[in-house]
């Protein structure tokens, strides 16, 4: 199912970013990287999904994280990105299964209403929000009280921007992952409570709470 959003009608899209990663939708599951068992687990530790649970994948990208969401037992997954092309593929993988639904927008401008997730998880996203406080203070905004939120990253800040900085199109490269505790401070700042901040060599994660 696809839910309404995306650039027609919308008042924030961030259209170059989009077409960017549409031209890497069909070869991104090649980029695994190691100990992703490992590091998955933690993040669903983390985000204490249950069978009540409704989740928004921001920058799902082509839904590498959304199997193990489901294994968790959510009520329903919304798949969330600015790339036409990752949603595309998230919409062939799960076809069959109608607990996920696709959503064409972008995080400073979701077409959902207040305080209606229970869990947002932006893994391998957060560098790329053109206006990071924006879309934290729009987070925030569907999050629901007692609410989980999410950012994590399979590797640490120092090989995310790494990577980020070898990328041959100078938007990206700009798209830096700031210190884990410069995060913590703006979610912090739009109203969440930081439970669990850390920056290890295999896994950047913080974990937060919006206060009931």
């Amino acid at each position: 199912m696809t839910m309404p959003g995306g650039a027609e009608g919308r008042r924030i899209f961030d259209s170059e970013r989009a077409t960017f990663f549409d031209t890497l939708a069909h070869t991104w599951d090649e980029r695994v990287p190691p100990r992703y068992e490992c590091s998955v687990r933690r993040v669903m530790k983390a985000a204490r999904i249950d069978q009540d649970s409704v989740i928004l994948d921001v920058g799902t990208g082509t839904g590498r994280l959304i199997p193990y969401v489901l294994d968790c037992g959510p009520k329903q997954v919304i798949a969330c990105d600015i790339s036409a092309e990752m949603l595309r593929c998230v919409r062939r993988r799960f076809q069959h299964n109608a607990m996920v639904s696709t959503l064409l927008a972008d995080a400073r401008d979701l077409p959902l209403g207040d305080r209606s997730i229970d869990v947002i998880i932006c893994h391998e996203v957060y560098p790329h929000f053109a206006e990071k406080t924006a879309a934290v203070r729009e987070l925030f905004r569907v999050a629901r009280p007692g609410g989980r939120f999410i950012i994590s990253h399979f590797g640490g800040r120092d090989f995310v921007n790494r990577v980020h900085l070898g990328v041959s199109y100078p938007l990206i490269r700009k798209d830096i992952l700031p210190p884990v505790n410069d995060v913590a401070a703006v979610l912090r700042i739009a109203g969440f409570t930081v439970e669990e901040a850390l920056d290890e060599d295999d896994l950047y994660l913080i974990a937060t709470v919006k206060p009931i």
